[in-house]
């Protein structure tokens, strides 16, 4: 009996982690990360970091892609878009009681590949690599207005990471991502690091 009832536990949940196979997924995540500066964005966040007492808030990183069955039949590509934020604030910028707020934003577009190890994309261990173009956004913000805005040209950019990925039914999957960074433009460099929890459907 206890043989039966073990048998009937084991198909059930066989049964119940089990996603189909799409024509297209939607792909979304979000997660924390950690930045690392070189060129001209070092140098310009540390020059404001000497003229007020800057607390580094969470770094956070999001994304989202649209992907298609690919070359092979554990793989899907398409189309990505990627946000790293890095924000730091002051509630006494240079002592003078001003509150302020340093954000770095990094921006990605690219062409993602995503590799599964098993046939069913979204139901087993997987590498991602993203390869495409980044713009890097600085700007700084306070309460008396005297605000700060600008903008890198357009730089390449490699994304590489890896995760596990599960079905929570047939339409829907979720993953957790260990994604790494590297970026450059014609004045700065930066690289990155981050854990991202994704839902796919």
């Amino acid at each position: 009996m206890i043989y039966r009832i073990l048998i009937i536990r084991c198909h059930f949940a066989s049964t119940s982690l089990y996603a189909k196979k799409e024509n297209m997924y939607f792909h979304i995540s979000l997660g924390g990360a950690t930045v690392n500066y070189g060129g001209q964005a070092e140098k310009d966040i540390n020059s404001l970091k000497s003229n007020g007492v800057f607390d580094e808030s969470t770094s956070g990183s999001f994304s989202m892609a649209l992907l298609w069955p690919a070359f092979y039949e554990s793989m899907i590509s398409g189309v990505s878009v990627t946000v790293i934020s890095d924000k730091y604030t002051s509630n006494n910028f240079a002592g003078s009681g001003t509150l302020a707020e340093m954000e770095v934003k990094i921006g990605q577009i690219a062409w993602s590949n995503r590799y599964y190890f098993e046939k069913e994309p979204g139901k087993s261990f997987f590498v991602r690599g993203d390869l495409g173009i980044h713009r890097v956004n600085f700007s700084v913000e306070n309460n008396v207005g005297n605000n700060l805005n600008s903008e890198s040209k357009a730089g390449l950019s490699l994304y590489l990471g890896g995760g596990y990925s599960l079905p929570l039914n047939e339409d829907e999957r979720v993953d957790f991502t260990l994604l790494f960074g590297k970026l450059a433009d014609d004045q700065s460099e930066a690289s990155f690091g981050s854990f991202m929890i994704g839902l796919m459907f």
